[in-house]
């Protein structure tokens, strides 16, 4: 029986015999220098077990998203809360602290932060999400939310 084979078919045969090939030496080699007992199932089995046991079981609503940082009301934040904020350290809450006492207690717009020294535009937009004037505005937006949920 004989085979009619373009060149391009044949080289396409003896490639596969060609992997055939070296698929079962691998295997042979492999099974040489592998200790059979590596391969059980049931020793997988039990390693797995045990990785999982190991590690802290997470909550599923944790992997999704996580809570977003606290606002900080600026007409009533501690030096501590204000020291939490990005960009501002301790010098700097003092400042801002300073500057609200001068200002009558309040501030008016987020944008009067920027009269601190450091505090510049960057850095108000990097607070600004968790910004507040007021502790009410933070009791709004949850109701919001907590209302959304509700629906």
């Amino acid at each position: 029986m004989r085979f009619d084979l373009t060149p391009q078919e044949r080289r396409l045969v003896f490639g596969a015999a060609l992997m055939i090939l070296c698929g079962y030496l691998l295997v042979e080699a492999g099974s040489r220098f592998l200790p059979v007992s590596t391969l059980d199932l049931d020793s997988l089995d039990r390693e797995f077990v045990r990785l999982r046991q190991a590690l802290p079981a997470v909550a599923a609503d944790s992997l999704i998203a996580p809570e977003p940082p606290p606002k900080v009301a600026l007409n009533q934040a501690s030096a501590e809360e204000l020291d939490g904020l990005p960009g501002i350290g301790p010098a700097k809450a003092a400042a801002i602290l300073e500057l609200r006492s001068q200002s009558g207690g309040r501030f008016g717009a987020l944008e009067d932060l920027l009269q601190v020294k450091g505090i510049g535009p960057a850095t108000l937009e990097r607070m600004r999400p968790r910004l507040t004037l007021n502790r009410s505005a933070i009791v709004g937006d949850s109701t919001v939310k907590v209302q959304r949920i509700q629906e």
